[in-house]
């Protein structure tokens, strides 16, 4: 090989090199002067079961003052709340969503077939549409909950709201709700889903403390019983919640 293309491959091997230095430099350079990626906090919006859809609707219907007329009769949400939630445990494993609950025992009489009104305000509908879109309102307020990174409500400082749900999703205790004749079985994190979802279908009061414990987390709307810290004997979740809540 003659001495021109040796000369001629040594200065080829050299520049290959300084281009490759080059360019390592550069990019860290350039990394270097580009803004920091925002990592996004995560966040806590797992899905609503359908257990907990159902039981929302259940709790949204006895505490409203909407009139269920079932077989040419008139009754109180609750009294509602209840003739239901008896037909949803009876019914066992066959209802497995919410749109089947509504559509197989939240529409129409079992015995007559007739279709259960709901008169709400001055409108009466079929209770089929209407818990139809009491569904949407639950799924909606769910999905639009604001939440920081470790899972709290985003809510004023003034607003007992964020409070207490936080010290419920940390609690380690278990929690209790007597549902008819069945005593349900909570942890803090679940207890204050249902609480918060509550509060939401509300429309999010801005309340203090005391007045947020005493509108949300002393009875089950369903049938007037107390929530309450499972143990021996329970204590109620209200004066729970007072003694430990930071003010």
């Amino acid at each position: 090989m003659s001495r021109a293309r040796v000369a001629f491959l040594v200065w080829l091997s050299g520049t290959a090199m300084l281009v490759g230095i080059a360019a390592v430099v550069l990019t860290k350079q350039f990394r270097a002067s580009a803004p920091a990626e925002t990592k996004q906090p995560s966040t806590d919006r797992a899905a609503l079961s359908e257990k907990e859809k159902i039981s929302a609707l259940l709790d949204d219907l006895a505490g409203s003052q909407a009139k269920f007329i079932r077989n040419g009769t008139e009754y109180s949400g609750a009294q509602a709340a209840d003739h239901l939630r008896r037909k949803w445990r009876a019914a066992g494993e066959r209802i497995t969503t919410s749109r089947e609950f509504i559509d197989a025992l939240a529409s129409r009489s079992s015995s007559s077939g007739d279709a259960y009104r709901v008169r709400d305000g001055e409108s009466t509908t079929d209770s089929g549409a209407w818990f139809l879109a009491r569904l949407e309102a639950i799924e909606r307020a769910h999905a639009g909950a604001g939440v920081s990174g470790s899972g709290q409500t985003l809510v004023g400082s003034a607003d007992g709201a964020g409070a207490v749900l936080a010290l419920l999703r940390e609690s380690p205790d278990r929690f209790r709700i007597v549902e008819s004749d069945e005593i349900e079985i909570y942890t803090g994190r679940q207890l204050a889903r249902r609480i918060g979802l509550k509060h939401t279908l509300a429309g999010s009061p801005v309340l203090p403390v005391d007045a947020f414990i005493d509108q949300f987390c002393t009875t089950s709307s369903l049938h007037g019983t107390l929530y309450e810290v499972d143990g021996t004997p329970p204590i109620k979740l209200a004066d729970w919640v007072r003694a430990k809540v930071v003010r």
